[in-house]
């Protein structure tokens, strides 16, 4: 996608013309059906990693434009890092799939913006060029990430989990088109929409990357790694832990007990969704998460624009379990989710492997994200340097 087909004969052109108007046609098909990255995840304690998603050659090659015309830099986005398809995107390529339109509403400043835009979601175009998953890890697509990169170098993490349908279920869009105008300049060619964001730090316009990360992953080509290595969790510590280590990208990182938890505003949630025995409907008592980081005050570099926005949370279960929060979701001024760390289920404190503490996020319709007998969180950035061994 993204290359002009060579000049050729008519009679070439022609055959090239057919068969791109037949392999598009099979993969609208597909859209139209597409299902979610993965199969409804199972909840941390059900067996088995999840299902790999639809691999689409078509971004790569089905949609590659049939005329003659120059297609350059300014263009063209970079797919990159853990898909099976990876190479650039095009406008022209996106508007082969069905597209959306939503109104968003957003703070630039001390002034509010309101905006329609065109696209198709963010997660379409992942799914369908097929994220890298790793069998051997369980509900592997949950520790991973995505860094989309501005012309200016800014950046923006988004959890694959927040995208997932069956679980944040965000709806953001690669937009190219904005108020019924196409992006035109700097803003050119795609951005990122957000609906109910507050601030618009995460409406990136002129994207040129989009690459899909995961927590062993190393720091970008060129960049410094932020902050030093950090240790795995060593299992005689999964087993006796009964506090929660708060660590990573933080000023006063601590180990946390119930009742340290307990000081804090905390707040009872009622929730179902979808476990391995079926559906499950629980009340949570807890402290939200975004409340727990304050505590410790999440390390950002001031010469860095919104560095939190760069940043994100890892949540590892006894069993070694994890899943990627990113701070944006979590943020009061952009997605506002209520993510909790529960220490009480049904009226009871939680014990055994699913205690003392239990990530709890509402809305999510399967229970992966529901991390079991949570002992660690780890503040991380697009540049931390993966764990060592």
């Amino acid at each position: 996608m993204g290359f002009p087909f060579p000049a050729t004969t008519n009679h070439i052109r022609s055959v090239i013309s057919l068969l791109t108007v037949i392999i598009v046609g099979s993969i609208l098909v597909g859209c139209a059906g597409a299902s979610s990255l993965s199969s409804p995840p199972a909840s941390p304690s059900a067996a088995g990693p999840t299902r790999r998603p639809l691999s689409a050659t078509a971004l790569l090659i089905a949609l590659t434009p049939t005329s003659t015309m120059e297609v350059s830099n300014s263009d063209v986005v970079t797919l990159t890092g853990l898909v099976d398809q990876p190479g650039p995107i095009t406008v022209a390529a996106l508007q082969q799939f069905p597209s959306q339109t939503q109104t968003i509403s957003y703070q630039v400043g001390r002034n509010w913006q309101t905006h329609t835009v065109e696209g198709v979601p963010l997660y379409t175009v992942l799914s369908r060029a097929g994220i890298t998953l790793d069998p051997k890890i369980k509900n592997d697509q949950l520790r991973k990430y995505v860094v989309l990169t501005a012309k200016d170098g800014y950046k923006v993490v988004v959890a694959l989990g927040d995208l997932d349908p069956n679980l944040g279920n965000k709806p953001m869009l690669l937009a190219w088109k904005q108020d019924g105008q196409s992006l035109s300049g700097s803003q050119m060619p795609l951005r990122l929409a957000i609906p109910n964001d507050k601030l618009g730090a995460r409406q990136i316009f002129g994207l040129t990357t989009i690459e899909v990360r995961d927590v062993d992953s190393p720091p970008a080509a060129g960049a410094a790694p932020v902050g030093s290595p950090m240790p795995d969790i060593q299992p005689t510590r999964m087993v006796q832990a009964t506090t929660l280590a708060v660590t990573g990208q933080v000023n006063q990182p601590r180990d946390m007990t119930v009742a340290d938890l307990q000081k804090l505003p905390n707040e009872s949630v009622d929730v179902s969704f979808q476990g391995p025995r079926g559906l499950e409907t629980h009340t949570f008592q807890g402290v939200r998460l975004e409340t727990i980081l304050n505590q410790t005050v999440v390390a950002l570099d001031p010469n860095v624009k919104y560095d939190q926005l760069r940043k994100y949370v890892l949540a590892t279960g006894k069993d070694g379990y994890e899943t990627v929060i990113d701070l944006g979701a979590i943020d009061p001024n952009f997605g506002n989710e209520p993510i909790l760390v529960a220490w009480k289920q049904d009226g009871k404190p939680l014990s055994g492997a699913a205690g003392p503490f239990r990530l709890v996020t509402p809305g999510d319709a399967h229970g992966a994200r529901y991390v079991s007998g949570l002992i660690r969180l780890e503040v991380r950035d697009v540049d931390s340097p993966p764990h060592t061994k």
